[in-house]
């Protein structure tokens, strides 16, 4: 049996009375793209290139999916390729974005650099947040990132380090906060890597801000088993806040 990374986004909400599942999901270990309907029985399976890991809805129809050294847009229907950017020089890029303005936000990890592509596709703006063992990051509401990996860092796109969450429990090994994102309410969430997790906490507060009550620490837990069961350890990575919240 192959483990690997599994990435899976959810593309619908769906009634507890039947359940029929629709998501597409990123096999890591076995190069593919996977796409499942259980309502209307429609799949397809892709191959993609090595290291292929963020994934993003882009809306009319499309997925954004990184490669190291770019990124692919694909037609979810069919699972076709419809563009396909490769940025001259980029070897890691783990991570990628599609803005709001339309420009794609792409983060190399190890080195830390980033680049911002406009419409079209080209490099408009490059950047450096640090080396770094980043898994995914995600844009703030100030213009800042979050960088996931065994800590949350939000960090300037100079590489400052505005605030950072560290795991409050040491004996806890292998701690992967994957994919970080900041909530309407000001808190970052995020997956856990190999513990089954998703976690919501308070962020230190920023410079010349009040802490919270409850700053640094957990404040909400789904999935939390005190222990793993051994052979049944799986990698938790991407997830998505569905529109009931």
């Amino acid at each position: 049996m192959r483990y690997g990374f599994l990435f899976l986004l959810a593309l619908c909400q769906l009634a507890p009375a039947a359940i029929q599942h629709e998501f597409i999901a990123s096999d890591e270990s076995g190069k593919q793209l996977i796409y499942v309907n259980e309502k209307t029985g429609k799949r397809w399976a892709k191959p993609v290139p090595r290291y292929a890991r963020d994934l993003q809805l882009i809306g009319d129809g499309k997925l954004l999916h990184t490669t190291l050294t770019g990124f692919r847009e694909y037609n979810i229907a069919d699972g076709k390729i419809t563009r396909e950017v490769t940025v001259p020089g980029a070897k890691r890029i783990y991570s990628g974005f599609r803005l709001v303005d339309g420009r794609t936000l792409l983060v190399e990890a190890g080195s830390g650099k980033g680049y911002i592509l406009n419409k079209a596709g080209k490099v408009a703006k490059t950047f450096c947040v640090g080396g770094n063992k980043l898994r995914l990051v995600r844009p703030t509401r100030r213009g800042t990132l979050l960088i996931g990996a065994s800590d949350i860092k939000e960090v300037t796109l100079d590489g400052k380090v505005v605030r950072q969450f560290n795991w409050p429990d040491k004996s806890v090994k292998r701690v992967h906060l994957f994919k970080p994102v900041e909530l309407a309410n000001g808190n970052w969430a995020s997956t856990i890597g190999y513990r089954p997790e998703y976690v919501e906490v308070t962020p230190p507060p920023l410079p010349g801000e009040a802490a919270k009550p409850a700053a640094g620490k957990i404040v909400k837990r789904n999935g939390f088993v005190d222990k793993l069961p051994k052979g049944k350890t799986n990698f938790y990575c991407d997830w998505q806040r569905l529109a009931n919240g």
